[in-house]
């Protein structure tokens, strides 16, 4: 009769005696693309050319600041694994983006070289 009372209540899994606290929304989805962001940003920085690094970076650090948002109004209701993989995620994305901007700001001074040195 007991475990009658407690189904149904939200996000809250039953294990046992206790509640395992939900995991942060797309926490596995930032990770993911902060590892897949980095990986194409760091092959494509060889060639010169890191833009989907780029782009994939700056959606993964922006999600990973809406889930940092949501834990901050309830810091105990997510899983602790779950926020781990939000702050490493963002991280990875972070780096992704600092990668991705210095390759794009080598592209516009080596053109800019490039096209006044045409006029030269």
């Amino acid at each position: 009769m007991e475990n009658d009372l407690n189904v149904g209540q939200g996000n809250n899994i039953q294990q046992g005696n206790g509640f395992m606290k939900p995991d942060v929304p797309n926490n596995i989805g930032i990770l993911v693309v902060g590892i897949v962001s980095l990986a194409l940003s760091t092959v494509f920085f060889c060639f010169g050319f890191s833009f989907f690094g780029f782009i994939a970076s700056i959606i993964g650090f922006v999600l990973a600041i809406k889930a940092e948002k949501e834990i901050a109004v309830e810091p105990d209701k997510y899983s602790e694994k779950s926020i781990k993989n939000v702050k490493i995620g963002k991280i990875l994305n972070l780096i992704s983006v600092i990668l991705g901007a210095l390759v794009t700001v080598g592209f516009i001074v080596g053109g800019g070289f490039s096209i006044i040195r045409s006029f030269m």
